[in-house]
C-alpha cells in the first residue's frame, strides 16, 4: 500500500444550468460510487455558491462539495478523471470543478481502521485489543473524538451521524 495520499474535492451543482433542481438520489448516487471504488468518501452538505463566467455570461452556481482522500496512484488519477467526465455529462454541465492535491497529513484514511461500531481493526478486518488486559502502568488508548459529518449507512441511504477521528 502505497504511503502517499491525494485528496479529490469535486464540486456537484444542486441545480442544472436551466434552474431545474438535481434529484437528490443522484447526489447520493455519485457519493455512493466514489465510496464503492475506493471505499470511502465525504460529502459536505453545506451549501457553496460559485461564480464562473462563460462565453461572456456570468453563472452563479449552488453547490455541494464530494471529498475523497485515495492512494496516490495513475489509477486513481484515470478513475477520478472518468468520474467527472461520466457526471458533467450526466448534470448537463459545461464543467465539473475538481481539484487534487497531495494529502500527506497522516490523518487521510484513520476512519479505515475501525469498524461501524468504532471499533479498531487491523488489515485483515479482525477487531484488535479486544479480550486482552491492560496493565494499570500503561496508559489508556487515546478514545476517539466524535464529530457530525454526513455518512453513508448499509442500506446505501446519506444520513447525519458521528464519525471517529483518532485525537
Amino acid at each position: 500500500m502505497s504511503s502517499k495520499w491525494r485528496r479529490f474535492e469535486v464540486l456537484l451543482p444542486l441545480q442544472f444550468n436551466d434552474g431545474r433542481d438535481v434529484p437528490t438520489e443522484w447526489l447520493a448516487e455519485a457519493v455512493l460510487e466514489v465510496v464503492a471504488h475506493f471505499g470511502a468518501a465525504s460529502y459536505e452538505t453545506q451549501k457553496l455558491e460559485g461564480h464562473w463566467r462563460h462565453g461572456g455570461v456570468l453563472y452563479r452556481d449552488n453547490l455541494v462539495r464530494l471529498v475523497a482522500d485515495v492512494a496516490d496512484t495513475a489509477d486513481s488519477r484515470q478513475w477520478m478523471r472518468e468520474f467527472k467526465g461520466r457526471w458533467k455529462s450526466r448534470l448537463e454541465q459545461v464543467d465539473l470543478w475538481m481539484v487534487s492535491y497531495p494529502n500527506r497529513s497522516g490523518i487521510a484514511r484513520m476512519e479505515a481502521n475501525v469498524d461501524q461500531h468504532g471499533h479498531r481493526i487491523n488489515r485483515t478486518g479482525r477487531l484488535t485489543g479486544r479480550g486482552k488486559r491492560r496493565r494499570k502502568d500503561r496508559a489508556a488508548p487515546e478514545r476517539p473524538l466524535l464529530q457530525s459529518r454526513l455518512w453513508i449507512d448499509w442500506t446505501g441511504g446519506l444520513r447525519n451521524g458521528p464519525v471517529g477521528l483518532w485525537t
